[in-house]
């Protein structure tokens, strides 16, 4: 075992020499939560370069004091490893948190490198997205130990789930310090910046795997048009882990990347040739987040909420049904005027129900002003014409998603998630026939689903989640059918 020792840490490491004495050094930091073990795999097809590994602090065999986390503390005890072993020329090569890493050592601190690859590394991630994964893998973190988390992360990472894999990759989470896991995770999430790829002018290749769930391969093809030198691959049959999935492939495109001349393409310089081409490079190389500045969401699962981008629109939402119509039509998108007349007011002699549909949807107009142009009103219909977020629409995707998935921990992992729906006062402030319906309908699903995911807590020995699904099932149905927490 070999250790690196600084004023407040002692940093872990591994330096396996090739038989060559000559041959090239790649460097391999490895992923959040994981440590140097989960390379194992990787390791014999590299055997022609020397290999350096290490565990970052928080992670692994690395002891260290009280520190904050930051980047400057990596950055100093990895520059303080190099010159200690006397690398001066390397391959970087890094997963996650060792992939980010990466970024802020060749941007911000300016480091050179041979070479830089990314495995499973979103360089790109929406705000709004990546705040919420934040806050529900801190939720999970909270009741779940240190093995049940690891249960928990494993199937999102790992595609071929062999027992090996399963327990080097376990073992690995079991030696990270997990208090620190957000906080890493946290710090992360700040950095995210398509700006500093620009200034990373080394050759990089991009490795994403094809069934990756939390960073999909999509997002690599987004960071590939900020490298100004950029390779990027899919790996088949892979997960997030994809040098563990397929090692001898993540090899053979490692190895062929630094051994074979690379031709490399300006992406932007090329979309300059026509015009239309030149507007797609400004739309991909746009600082703004679209999703997040342009995009409707209509909330009303607990409390009504409009807003486009980041602007509340706010107006007399509780006249003339403002609130009920515009909630309506998210839930159905378009809706013809016949049918909103007998959902409102089906009581009313149809001259009369016909003057009060004119005159709501005179005053949704007026509550909406400037962002009319989300709404489209005919004679027979009245739709919704932007792209749209709708709390209800999400929760009964999350209701159809856990009754259609097979993994057991991937199920409980969205009952978790589903629990902070629960709050006892869905659609409250709504009383039409439709709202009083759907919420009867999405409360019986819920509880069904949390009675569900009760047993199945039971049954994988998650004692702090059944203790949560036990409550609410409590406090709604009075008892619970057969099962016992022991």
């Amino acid at each position: 075992m070999s250790y690196y020792k600084t004023n407040d840490a002692d940093i872990y490491y591994e330096y396996i020499r090739s038989a060559d004495p000559n041959a090239e050094t790649i460097v391999l930091a490895h992923g959040l939560g994981l440590d140097l073990t989960t390379w194992k795999f990787l390791i014999p097809y590299l055997q022609d370069f020397h290999l350096l590994m290490f565990d970052f602090r928080g992670h692994g065999r690395t002891v260290s004091k009280a520190y904050e986390i930051n980047w400057k503390t990596l950055y100093k005890d990895f520059k303080n490893l190099l010159h200690f072993l006397e690398i001066k020329r390397y391959h970087y090569a890094g997963h996650g948190l060792g992939g980010h890493f990466g970024i802020e050592l060749f941007s911000t601190f300016g480091e050179k490198a041979m070479s830089f690859t990314l495995l499973s590394t979103p360089c790109y991630y929406p705000e709004k997205v990546a705040q919420k994964a934040i806050q529900f893998r801190e939720k999970i973190a909270s009741f779940l130990n240190p093995n049940d988390f690891a249960d928990f992360m494993i199937p999102q990472i790992l595609y071929d789930r062999t027992a090996e894999k399963y327990e080097l990759v376990k073992e690995a989470y079991l030696r990270s310090d997990q208090a620190k896991h957000i906080d890493f995770l946290k710090l992360i999430a700040q950095s995210l910046s398509l700006e500093k790829l620009t200034a990373i002018s080394i050759p990089t290749l991009l490795l994403s795997g094809e069934f990756d769930t939390n960073y999909p391969p999509s997002l690599t093809t987004i960071s590939s048009n900020y490298f100004p030198q950029c390779k990027t691959y899919i790996i088949p049959d892979s997960s997030n882990l994809v040098f563990v999935d397929r090692p001898q492939l993540v090899s053979e495109h490692i190895k062929r990347f630094y051994f074979e001349k690379q031709k490399f393409i300006n992406r932007a310089k090329d979309r300059t040739i026509f015009p239309y081409l030149e507007e797609l490079n400004k739309h991909l190389y746009s600082k703004k987040d679209d999703v997040s500045e342009h995009s409707l969401q209509i909330h009303f699962l607990h409390q009504f909420n409009i807003a486009y981008g980041t602007k509340k629109i706010e107006g007399q939402w509780n006249r003339r049904k403002a609130k009920e119509i515009i909630s309506y039509l998210a839930i159905c998108k378009k809706v013809s005027r016949d049918k909103l007349i007998e959902v409102f007011w089906p009581d009313l002699p149809l001259p009369k129900a016909q003057n009060q549909l004119r005159v709501s949807l005179s005053h949704l107009r007026k509550i909406l002003g400037d962002y009319q142009f989300i709404i489209k009103i005919t004679n027979k219909h009245v739709q919704i014409t932007e792209n749209y977020q709708c709390d209800v629409l999400t929760l009964r995707q999350k209701l159809h998603e856990y009754q259609f998935t097979e993994d057991e921990y991937m199920r409980l992992s969205i009952a978790a998630e589903l629990l902070n729906i629960w709050k006892g006062n869905i659609l409250e402030d709504f009383y039409d026939n439709w709202a009083v319906e759907l919420k009867r309908e999405l409360e019986d699903l819920l509880l069904a689903l949390f009675e569900d995911a009760y047993a199945l807590s039971i049954r994988l020995e998650k004692r702090a989640i059944a203790l949560q699904f036990e409550k609410i099932l409590k406090e709604s149905k009075g008892e619970i059918n057969d099962i016992r927490i022991s």
